[in-house]
């Protein structure tokens, strides 16, 4: 009994490898960059000191998504030695309701105050909510 073995024209094994690492290491690289940020701004409000409790919980996360030492170290540097970094960032706060009476703070960090205001705003009326006065809220 002779058996004929038709090989069909497939997908290659490595480019299924390299789409699916591709997808992981831009999922990697988008939470690293948030994490430097939040380390950054903590970094700035520590005055680079990493026992400081909000920079300690930064330093906490990254190291438990595995972000690289050196990436750390940077921002630690950018955000506490050089106060010329993110010195246009600043921290805000937003009140608001959602329906049903839910009431929000949102705690943002922006360059640009008015922009921040329009998206949180935007933000709220999509989910059926307004932006309320400071003070509404707490």
């Amino acid at each position: 009994m002779l058996r004929i073995v038709r090989r069909l024209a497939g997908h290659s094994k490595w480019a299924n490898i390299r789409h699916k690492k591709g997808g992981k290491d831009a999922a990697k690289a988008d939470q690293f960059q948030k994490l430097a940020k939040v380390i950054e701004t903590s970094s700035k409000l520590a005055g680079g000191d990493r026992s400081h409790p909000a920079l300690a919980s930064a330093l906490s996360r990254a190291k438990d998504a595995r972000m690289p030492k050196k990436t750390v170290d940077a921002a630690v540097t950018r955000g506490g030695a050089d106060k010329s970094a993110g010195a246009g960032l600043e921290e805000l706060y937003y009140e608001g309701t959602l329906p049903g009476g839910v009431g929000v703070i949102v705690d943002a960090l922006s360059d640009n105050k008015n922009r921040t205001a329009g998206e949180v705003r935007a933000t709220f009326k999509k989910h059926g909510g307004a932006l309320g006065a400071p003070g509404s809220v707490a």
